[in-house]
């Protein structure tokens, strides 16, 4: 609104101002309010800029083309921040797990690895269950270390899980499953150290995925507890129903840090 040939007592509750006394905005910063002394969001200082809604809003605070598309969104709601044209969460990261032309065992959940650099490594073996086992023992006979190093995905900081999608091809039509799974890890140096409990269902493929020698198949996974608490290990699982022939799939999880 323009001032122009507007009165005082017309116009005064449009205006900002500092509502500091007539001493302006302090060095730390003072709250930005109307002329009816109603507080905004806003509080400027000589070096500060600080923005507190009264209450929590998913976009507290927006940033947009000209064309009207968001570009930067603060979710005080959700303590979230997306970005870019696609809105994804400022901090997105993604995790791949995978497995080379490995050998199968019919109706056995398989670990995957980390990642590509696991070679000559065998997979773990987490049962035949409808869902892997939700506690695993090392022991040198049929898992060791080495493989178990190769499988897990330790979470320093808790993490909210966005997507989890799976790629897969075989020697043949096979039949596949895929989970992810959250453990609590034993730590320490002495024996028992590694050994994995509590095992929570984080996503898995509502119906299977058939892989072939002539495609790679794909398929997005189900979530089934998106969030991942500090300090857990994730593991990710493959199983062929009803064959034994070799596979190579990889498990992609798209997360963000909470």
């Amino acid at each position: 609104m323009a001032l122009t040939n507007k009165t005082i007592a017309s116009t005064y509750g449009d205006i900002l101002q500092a509502d500091n006394s007539g001493s302006g905005r302090t060095a730390n910063g003072t709250t930005i309010k109307d002329g009816l002394g109603q507080s905004t969001a806003l509080t400027l200082g000589q070096n500060k800029l600080h923005i507190k809604p009264s209450s929590d809003q998913t976009d507290a605070m927006v940033v947009e083309t000209s064309g009207g598309t968001d570009l930067l969104v603060v979710d005080t709601t959700n303590s979230a921040v997306k970005v870019g044209t696609t809105q994804n969460y400022a901090n997105t990261q993604i995790q791949r797990f995978m497995v080379t032309d490995i050998g199968t065992t019919d109706g056995q959940h398989m670990s995957m690895f980390v990642d590509s650099g696991w070679a000559g490594l065998t997979p773990l073996n987490f049962g035949t269950g409808t869902d892997p086992a939700t506690t695993f023992t090392l022991s040198s006979s049929e898992a060791n270390a080495n493989a178990l190093v190769g499988s897990i995905w330790y979470i320093p900081s808790a993490i909210t899980i966005d997507e989890v999608r799976v790629l897969g091809g075989g020697e043949a039509a096979d039949t596949v499953n895929f989970h992810l799974f959250s453990y609590t890890i034993a730590t320490g140096t002495g024996s028992g150290a590694g050994d994995l409990s509590s095992g929570t269902l984080l996503a898995h493929n509502g119906s299977t995925l058939t892989t072939g020698n002539d495609r790679v198949t794909s398929t997005t996974l189900t979530v089934d507890s998106a969030n991942v608490a500090a300090d857990k290990v994730v593991l990710a699982f493959i199983e062929n129903v009803g064959a034994t022939t070799d596979l190579t799939a990889q498990l992609i999880v798209k997360y963000h840090y909470q």
